[in-house]
């Protein structure tokens, strides 16, 4: 019974520390994984699917950014949504202009 005991509070120490422990940036485990695959799925868009002007976004080095400051990958991410955004307000024929904060930069 002890034994069962120290396995069941492992393993709802482990939960706890995955789901609420804020690892870095105040953000937890979970939530950095998130960010993780977000970004990594950004990897595999084909630029043609962007605006011209946010291209540069897709041809940033992907394995600097994800093992980089949380700052920059939040950033990016937040960079690549307005762009996608953007994307299909113009699709629907809005005449919306967006100037994201990198827009004519390069990202490295």
């Amino acid at each position: 019974m002890r034994r069962l005991l120290q396995i069941t509070h492992q393993q709802w120490t482990y939960r706890n520390a995955t789901l609420h422990l804020k690892i870095k940036d105040g953000r937890t485990r979970a939530e950095h994984e998130i960010i993780v695959a977000e970004i990594l799925e950004c990897a595999h868009i084909d630029p043609d699917e962007l605006l011209a002007e946010h291209r540069h976004l897709v041809g940033c080095d992907f394995t600097k950014l994800v093992t980089g400051p949380v700052k920059d990958k939040v950033e990016f991410v937040a960079e690549m949504r307005a762009a996608r955004s953007l994307v299909r307000h113009i699709a629907k024929g809005t005449g919306a202009a967006l100037k994201t904060r990198y827009a004519g930069k390069s990202r490295g």
